[in-house]
Parts: C-alpha cells; structure tokens; sequence
C-alpha cells in the first residue's frame, strides 16, 4: 500500500524550488476550484491553489464567506451585537515614542486580565481589540493568497506524473 503522506512530502519539495508566485485575494464565495478554473483555466488544479498555501484543510484554513462567518460567530459567542463591545485583547499602538520598549511591544497582545490588573502608567499606549474585529481579521489574512504562476502547469505535471509514477 502506498503511504499518501510520502507523496504529499516529496510533492511539498518539488513546489519550493518554483519561485514565480503571483499574490490573491479570495472573493467572497470564491472556493479553490473556481480560482483554479479562472487562473489556470481547469478546476481540476484546486489542489494546486491548496497545495501552493500549504493548506490540509480546506474546511478550516479557507475564509469563510459573510454568512458563514456570521453563523460562525453565532455558534461560538452567541449574541453578535455584543461582539463589537466585548474585548477580545489589546494590542500596542505606543504612545508616541520609538523607543526600543515601544519597538519591542507592537510584536505582542495583551491578555484582558493583564490589563485589568495594570496601573494606569502600563495601560498606555495600549488599545483594546474587539472580538468582532479579532474574528474578522483572522478571517480577512486567509483571504490572502499566492498562485503559482500558470506558466509552470505543464512542468507541474511532468513532474507529478514522475513521482506518482515511480511509487
């Protein structure tokens, strides 16, 4: 029996010597097979679209669509009206200053507890991020994807057709 997870490995590879990557950005709705249709012109190349964004699991490393995302949230906060006031946490925006602290702080979130717990003087420069706004973020960066350039389909397959081949 061959073992699925060789292959996927030595296919991983063979996409990190390909250099020519062109950035996207998902439209709402769009799902792999619809990309690969308008991009490489054949939806059978989904799993290149994946594949070229190391992504296993389409279910959860895709962006949600806007109702999705909503019925998301729903299921896991209940109430959505609330999540535009409820602090998820705090992220630092400084106060003005480019001092290495400042510098060193931008990396970093700040629990809501830690915050709470600190004097007036700690709390500066910190600004409060909002669970609505964290979920949507996290949900916007897997918006942004990269496509191999359709330049290389027919090398691809080449060199597929090899691997998969010689197993």
């Amino acid at each position: 029996m061959t073992n699925l997870l060789n292959s996927i490995a030595t296919v991983d590879a063979h996409f990190k010597k390909f250099t020519v990557y062109f950035p996207y950005v998902i439209r709402d709705g769009e799902r792999p097979d619809t990309i690969a249709y308008d991009y490489y012109g054949n939806s059978d190349y989904a799993w290149l679209v994946l594949l070229s964004n190391q992504i296993v699991d389409p279910y959860y490393q895709w962006p949600l669509t806007q109702q999705q995302f909503y019925d998301y949230l729903y299921s896991k906060y209940g109430q959505l009206h609330e999540l535009k006031s409820v602090v998820s946490h705090y992220v630092y925006t400084g106060v003005g200053g480019n001092t290495d602290d400042d510098l060193g702080r931008i990396k970093y979130a700040m629990s809501v507890t830690t915050y709470n717990n600190s004097t007036a003087e700690q709390q500066s420069g910190w600004t409060p991020v909002y669970k609505f706004d964290y979920e949507l973020a996290l949900n916007d960066a897997r918006r942004k994807i990269r496509l191999l350039s359709s330049d290389y389909i027919k090398q691809v397959d080449r060199e597929l057709s090899v691997i998969f081949n010689a197993q």
